[in-house]
């Protein structure tokens, strides 16, 4: 095992020059070294890594002869499946950004993440074509514009070689490898590269402090296109050469069966999921399981020893980063309530520093630098921008690139991502969340826009003159759920049913708002600007004089609220998920 741990470092330090090191390279050791290994199951179905790598292969072949090359971009917006793996492996290999489409989008939204790509083709599946046809007139494909549906892709790849295809120059870790998408901390969703090197080294860290290694059967059941999913699952797998069980999403009911069954000893997931699993029913075999590490992201810490014993766990290990891809913290002690610290493996992260809780910015002194805090205080955390971890910026956004980098912060011309989180400093620089700073919030363990949930709710032609969209708190929920406040035309009756089915019919279930504050007392002023105020105010009707909303689920539409239905909510009665 010390050897292992020991190579991994290496490897890792090994990744601040350019090298000629990416997935498909790494894809083609294990399939070379361990030919027979499964690679992935998936609804019974056995690949290994060899048959992993053939069939990345026949894509790769494939898209060379449509006269794709490296650079160009393909938007993939598919469920979890081996093919979404198959395919970005493939088009890796012969230098082709795939750009990974959340398949949860809806209308503009999806359109843009598909067009900010300047993809020139999309490949869909069953579960996604209905959803592109609902686009497409909006989409702006560059040529050839090609669509492609997975069904139909067996075919066309049947008669391609599946031999490592020969790319010169041959594709190196400064090789854009996917395009991500997030809302940073505030804005409208971007679309983020990563580098090869960068999802090298995060795969090498999970097998370094996450305890995966070859032996490792991870169960998978976050999404693909999220960070979390393809850069730490998926990246670990490749690093430790280990299996991945392939699950189109989560499933509370059906999660202990397949550990089970497929004798699955590792899972990854977000805080919600953790919460669902300890909310079931409590069997007495429970135990029984094959599991032995879950890695968790967001969970609660009065959760984590209530899951440990009861699924009898070995290890229960918080992690938490960017989309940007900046900096890597994984509680690797298993301290407590802790996500990491401030130095990983002896390299050092970021810092966290004082900031104006007005401005959101850093504070700094008569010098211009920015001054750390110390055990005990919290404040803004931000992660250096280095060789191992390279930022390139968000695609076609330079205004929003400056806005997230902070330069010369300890030293002339350093460099270093606003996370634009609030993290509390513990002794032995341990990190604790604290809360989320601008527009953004994280609700079931993905975040979301406040600006681009505004724009949808500002596109309701029915009375609507202003809106402001924030985060709120519930008990007994991890993150912030939406809340937006709207001020009304004079005169006019809001159509709460018409407006729910406008909003479920343009974004997930995520990021629709589940309360709305109608305002009436702050006059003609800009709702946006007061934003940390109605935040603060929240939804509590015997504190806010306005009128009050939530959403209920089950008629589809926004009620009024009231003391009861408050209480209800807090008291953790009503379901709001």
């Amino acid at each position: 095992m010390g050897s292992c741990l020991n190579l991994h470092m290496e490897k890792i330090l090994g990744l601040q020059p350019q090298q000629f090191a990416s997935l498909g390279s790494q894809l083609e050791y294990w399939a070379k070294v361990k030919p027979d290994h499964p690679a992935f199951i998936y609804n019974k179905r056995v690949l290994s890594y060899q048959d992993f790598n053939k069939l990345a292969n026949r894509y790769a072949h494939f898209f060379n002869s449509q006269g794709f090359s490296r650079g160009d971009a393909v938007a993939l917006i598919m469920k979890n499946k081996p093919e979404f793996l198959a395919i970005v492996a493939g088009l890796s290999k012969i230098g082709v950004i795939t750009s990974l489409i959340n398949y949860e989008l809806r209308e503009e939204v999806l359109a843009y993440g598909i067009n900010i790509s300047e993809a020139r083709a999309v490949i869909l599946d069953a579960d996604t074509q209905h959803l592109y046809k609902t686009v497409q007139e909006r989409v702006r494909l560059k040529s050839p514009g090609l669509v492609f549906l997975d069904s139909a892709l067996p075919t066309l790849i049947a008669s391609c070689s599946d031999a490592n295809p020969l790319i010169i120059p041959a594709i190196n870790s400064e090789d854009i490898l996917a395009y991500l998408f997030t809302s940073g901390s505030k804005g409208k969703r971007k679309a983020v590269p990563l580098v090869q090197k960068r999802w090298l080294m995060v795969g090498r860290q999970v097998c370094l402090n996450g305890y995966m290694d070859e032996r490792t059967i991870q169960y998978m059941c976050l999404p693909l296109y999220l960070n979390g999913g393809f850069t730490f699952c998926f990246a670990g797998m490749i690093a430790s050469g280990s299996t991945m069980v392939i699950k189109e999403s989560f499933s509370a009911q059906h999660f202990l069966p397949d550990i089970r069954e497929a004798g699955a000893n590792y899972f990854t997931g977000v805080g919600e999921m953790f919460r669902y699993l300890l909310a079931g029913a409590e069997a007495a075999d429970d135990p029984s399981n094959p599991l032995e590490t879950a890695i968790s992201n967001g969970i609660q810490s009065e959760l984590i020893e209530p899951f440990r014993q009861r699924f009898g766990l070995k290890h229960m290990i918080e992690m938490y980063g960017t989309t940007e891809n900046v900096g890597s913290f994984i509680n690797h002690q298993e301290i407590p309530g802790m996500l990491g610290s401030l130095s990983l493996n002896g390299i050092r992260q970021g810092e966290v520093i004082h900031y104006d809780p007005q401005s959101l910015e850093p504070q700094r002194d008569e010098k211009g630098r920015a001054q750390k805090c110390q055990p005990g205080e919290s404040g803004l955390l931000v992660c250096e921008i280095n060789e191992l971890n390279p930022f390139l910026g968000y695609v076609k956004d330079p205004l929003a690139t400056a806005a997230q980098v902070l330069h010369d912060l300890f030293r002339e011309n350093d460099a270093y991502i606003n996370t634009g989180d609030i993290m509390h400093l513990h002794e032995g620089e341990h990190l604790s969340f604290v809360d989320r700073l601008g527009d953004s919030y994280r609700w079931k363990g993905k975040t979301v826009s406040a600006d681009s949930v505004a724009e949808v709710i500002r596109k309701f032609y029915g009375g609507i003159e202003d809106v402001a969209v924030y985060g709120v708190r519930v008990p007994g929920f991890e993150g912030r759920c939406g809340m937006a406040a709207i001020r009304i035309l004079d005169n006019l009756v809001l159509d709460w049913k018409a407006l729910a089915a406008h909003i479920n019919k343009r974004m997930p279930d995520h990021a629709r708002p589940l309360f709305f504050r109608v305002c009436s007392g702050l006059e003609k002023r800009d709702l946006k600007k007061h934003r940390q105020q109605l935040q603060s105010e929240g939804y509590n009707p015997l504190l806010v004089d306005d009128e009050l909303f939530y959403y209920d689920p089950k008629q589809q539409t926004y009620l009024p609220m009231n003391s009861d239905i408050y209480l209800s909510i807090i008291m953790q009665e009503m379901g709001i998920d």
